[in-house]
């Protein structure tokens, strides 16, 4: 295949790619004689190509950290870095460019050149710019998590766009819009709503749950207790990783039950409803469960941790989850505005300040987060996806995006250099068990003592 090194080069900065010496990051490129390195943004790892002259060798991806080949590949895919690219071979058919660019910016235009601030003119790009609802299937289910909220949050935002966009002059067709309107382009989707309030109304349905209150241990409270709900005409079920054992124990105290080895046996579960016995199906130890009471379904659960005061005894050495260490949580009266906090699904972000809420006549305080694209609010009792941010220099860390994938990227990275340590780690152990152990010359064993003694030199041995 035949590739033109200066055609690809243009390319590339046409896409928004940055010429560097070292790629290292997503969005960048470099040339070294016949050999180009390039990091798509929508690749994984970087990719090496091979040149002699023009005509291309192969294809590597590579490893950014060490700089070494990794496994061939068969092709590869360059997408821009932004929107910039789309929105630049859109505006070159647009007849009102004239007034919205600078005359330098006109020329740099004109002459193949990077404009910066394109995606301001987005929407004399597109007339109808797509959105996230344009990309989802027919039969998704749309989930809207506290609507009221929600709205408010989105009207804030949408105050400040519009009047700035009432001040330009001249005036670019609106692509901003309330959040009752984009509810309108929802209407299409099966929609659920939830909030924590509870709303009477048409449509509504109250998933309130409370806790079971039980003492570990206290198998004869626990089982006066589903006793009790079983007299509401409430199902009980058992989940937990030694169900017959429960399930004795609960018979000891006059509360029947039964376990259920397969949990697909339909008939025999309708059965036990209809009797309102309680049923235990075993616990498969893949996620924590906490007994609850769910009034609306009329559901009770029962847990391990109900039983036995453990979350997980799935596995039969039974290890207590480490609490988190005490200094990567996060304290928001201890935070100070420029701090560094660490997200578990964004990456990096600044701390700046910590701000109230109200709805319906309650406050809830929210930590804001500024990102390389934007703000981020969490609330404050809700920070365990947030830990602080330990640096390793006195270099400030880079801020990572809300709607990009490094951090994504960037933990795919440590669990593969993770699993690769400890795979190593494995090999070196193997090797060891292994290996074949010798006995010197000088020392030999005393089967009496059972222990090793120091022979006497011989002089010819010395």
């Amino acid at each position: 295949m035949e590739v033109k090194t200066s055609a690809l080069a243009k390319q590339l900065a046409f896409l928004g790619y940055e010429k560097t010496t070292l790629v290292e990051t997503e969005g960048q490129w470099s040339q070294r004689g016949d050999i180009i390195d390039v990091f798509p943004v929508a690749g994984e790892l970087p990719v090496r190509l091979d040149l002699f002259g023009d005509e291309l060798e192969h294809i590597r991806e590579f490893d950014p950290t060490t700089q070494r080949s990794l496994d061939r590949t068969d092709r590869l895919t360059l997408t821009p870095t932004g929107f910039g690219p789309i929105i630049r071979s859109q505006l070159e058919h647009c007849d009102r460019l004239e007034e919205f660019l600078t005359p330098e910016e006109m020329e740099q235009f004109q002459t193949g050149g990077v404009v910066e601030g394109l995606r301001r003119l987005l929407s004399l790009a597109f007339e109808q710019p797509a959105s996230l609802v344009d990309y989802l299937p027919d039969n998704t289910i749309v989930v809207i998590d506290e609507p009221a909220v929600a709205e408010a949050m989105g009207d804030r935002w949408y105050e400040p766009v519009d009047e700035h966009w009432q001040t330009l002059s001249p005036q670019m067709p609106a692509i901003h819009r309330r959040f009752a309107d984009n509810q309108v382009s929802l209407a299409a989707f099966r929609l659920i709503q939830t909030t924590e309030i509870h709303e009477a109304g048409q449509d509504t349905l109250n998933l309130a749950s409370r806790p079971l209150g039980a003492i570990p241990q206290q198998f004869g409270k626990l089982a006066e207790l589903i006793r009790a709900e079983r007299d509401r005409h409430f199902m009980t079920w058992i989940i937990s990783a030694q169900p017959s054992r429960s399930v004795a124990l609960l018979q000891e105290h006059d509360c029947p039950a039964q376990f259920i080895p397969n949990p697909r046996d339909f008939l025999a579960i309708e059965k036990l409803q209809n009797q309102r016995i309680p049923a235990a199906v075993k616990y498969s130890g893949l996620a924590e469960v906490e007994g609850f009471i769910l009034p609306t379904f009329r559901t009770v659960l029962v847990s391990d941790r109900e039983f036995f005061g453990q979350h997980n005894l799935a596995t039969p050495t039974y290890v207590r989850k480490r609490r988190r260490a005490a200094s990567k949580q996060v304290d928001p009266n201890k935070l100070e505005p420029g701090d560094y906090v660490v997200h578990r699904n964004h990456g990096v972000g600044k701390f700046l300040k910590l701000e109230g809420f109200t709805l319906n006549g309650q406050t809830r305080e929210y930590l804001v987060l500024q990102y390389a694209d934007g703000t981020l609010r969490v609330a404050a009792d809700q920070l365990g996806s947030l830990s602080r941010f330990r640096a390793v220099g006195d270099q400030p860390p880079t801020l990572n995006k809300m709607s990009g994938t490094a951090w994504e990227k960037t933990k795919s990275k440590v669990k593969k250099a993770i699993k690769k340590v400890a795979v190593d780690l494995l090999k070196l152990y193997a090797n060891r068990a292994q290996q074949q152990g010798f006995l010197p010359r000088r020392y030999a064993l005393a089967a009496g003592n059972g222990g090793f003694f120091p022979l006497p030199t011989h002089p010819r041995s010395a």
